[in-house]
């Protein structure tokens, strides 16, 4: 009885231990070859695919142009995973991710890092040049109410300071008109000029002040995009910001200008709020390295023959931080920026967006 126990158990054993094995497709022998290798595989990205760029809401296929492959199994792309920390499709960025692979045996590849660009091309923020300037006179409050009307996603505003602390917009010093300096004048006396200009027969404008620009802004949900022009002392700064900050548009609101030492005033003493250094046709080798220490975001002339890398704008994104073109009237300019990944565009005469063409991923 116990030998037929015995037999019976064995018998037992041995189709447990059939059942046990690996249903891959694989001979024994196979199996203890992939088992005692000691080579390990390989992931490849093939030449124009090390950096993909989509339009966010595009289909998107994080092994295109990527392969793995081992000594003995060849094509193992399907056991690729990636590490996708960090990383969401729905939502504009510059993303490292980094794949991983492992054969039969566990031996693993180097792991590689990949960047995919997701950009938002159909949301690229228009912003108003000293409001709608194609339409009214820059820096009045019927251009500003005009950029309102043309649906600006942001409105560009000049603040200057009056003889007497008031806060005046206008691009110059020199008021228009021949009508003297701002900052000799009183913000009374500066209220009461009324002017004409020659590009807009039979139209009388008056000078903005920045409290009814940021109440029109406020009213509309528009974002003040508000340029500090030099010079201006710590303490004028600070008056600008009381005033932002009693209407209760701070986080609304855009910082800009030429001096990196306005900005700087400001990050000091607000982390969160949205600045951008304004750089024309110069070198931007400094300036990107100001930027980039200090949490800038960089507004740059469209016409800047150094900057406008996709490299540069890299820089950026990679920092969190948005890239900004000014002035730009022409559509097909507008298109190429757009395709490298800007994300706002100042402009006098442009209102909305261009149509655009797919993104090639490479």
């Amino acid at each position: 009885m116990r030998k037929i126990k015995g037999l019976l158990l064995a018998l037992l054993l041995s189709f447990v231990l059939m059942g046990c094995e690996p249903n891959d497709g694989l001979t024994p022998e196979e199996r203890k070859a992939l088992k005692e290798d000691k080579i390990s595989p390989t992931i490849i990205i093939e030449e124009g695919y090390e950096v993909l760029t989509f339009d966010v809401g595009a289909q998107i296929d994080l092994l295109l142009g990527i392969k793995g492959e081992d000594n003995l199994q060849g094509d193992i792309t399907n056991k690729i995973t990636i590490d996708k920390s960090g990383y969401d499709e729905t939502k504009k960025g510059y993303y490292e991710l980094y794949y991983f692979l492992a054969d039969y045996a566990g031996n693993n590849a180097t792991p590689v890092k990949r960047v995919i660009r997701l950009f938002d091309r159909q949301n690229v923020k228009l912003i108003a040049h000293r409001g709608f300037s194609a339409q009214e006179f820059d820096n009045t409050m019927e251009a500003f109410q005009a950029g309102v009307e043309a649906n600006f996603w942001g409105l560009e505003c000049d603040v200057r300071v009056t003889k007497d602390n008031k806060l005046v917009i206008n691009h110059d010093d020199t008021l228009p008109g021949g009508n003297g300096l701002i900052t000799q004048k009183t913000f009374d006396e500066i209220m009461e000029i009324e002017f004409t200009n020659s590009k807009f027969p039979g139209r009388v404008y008056k000078i903005a002040s920045f409290y009814d620009y940021l109440l029109l802004c406020k009213e509309n949900n528009v974002t003040p995009i508000i340029e500090l022009k030099a010079p201006f002392t710590n303490q004028q700064i600070q008056l600008v910001i009381d005033m932002v900050e009693a209407e209760g548009m701070m986080e609304k609101s855009v910082f800009i200008s030429f001096q990196a030492s306005y900005l700087q005033y400001i990050r000091n003493r607000y982390s969160d709020v949205r600045l951008q250094l304004l750089l024309g046709n110069e070198d931007p080798t400094g300036p990107i390295k100001n930027c980039l220490a200090n949490n800038y975001a960089i507004s740059v002339a469209y016409s800047n023959p150094t900057f406008w890398t996709q490299a540069n704008i890299d820089k950026f994104h990679k920092a969190a931080l948005e890239v900004a073109a000014w002035t730009v009237d022409n559509v097909n300019t507008m298109k190429e920026l757009i395709n490298m990944g800007v994300d706002c565009i100042t402009s006098n005469a442009i209102n909305t967006l261009p149509e655009l063409d797919p993104l090639p991923v490479q």
